[in-house]
């Protein structure tokens, strides 16, 4: 099963090889599915490498495929990492938009990508949008909204 190996290759933190098993699937003519893309784009969020994480997520668009959850957070993960907080935060109020619900995860990344970039008024706001989206934010989500307004200007 190749998403399974593309997997393990995501869980071994080799993103190349994750994206090369990618596309041998495709001109296997085999279809990847949203697991599939999900797992890529991990791997490109712990390689670093948030271009190619963007890439898969537009492909899966062009595939018409609809990002779940997890998709849209280890993409945002991946920008935050990099240091590409607004496009974070505009991916995070996309997910809103398209009225699929942020999860945690969602909004402890992107307040990890505003307190990474130090803008605290982000990081509170995002704070206080997890709130009302009756999610209770937990200690990492407090502590990287603290570093963030400690880093604030």
């Amino acid at each position: 099963n190749l998403n399974a190996t593309i997997s393990a290759c995501e869980k071994g933190e080799r993103w190349q090889r994750s994206l090369g098993l990618f596309e041998t699937m495709q001109n296997s003519h085999l279809e990847p599915n949203i697991i599939t893309y999900t797992t890529a784009i991990t791997a490109c969020e712990k390689g670093g490498q948030w271009q190619q994480a963007l890439g898969l997520l537009e492909l899966l668009w062009i595939a018409d495929f609809t990002p779940d959850s997890i998709t849209y957070s280890a993409t945002i993960s991946a920008f935050g990492k990099a240091g590409q907080w607004q496009r974070a935060l505009g991916l995070l109020e996309s997910m809103q938009s398209q009225t699929l619900a942020p999860t945690a995860v969602a909004f402890v990344t992107a307040i990890s990508a505003s307190e990474k970039g130090g803008h605290w008024e982000q990081a509170l706001g995002i704070l206080k949008a997890m709130q009302s989206a009756q999610l209770i934010p937990g200690i990492i989500s407090y502590n990287a909204t603290m570093s963030a307004c400690g880093k604030g200007e």
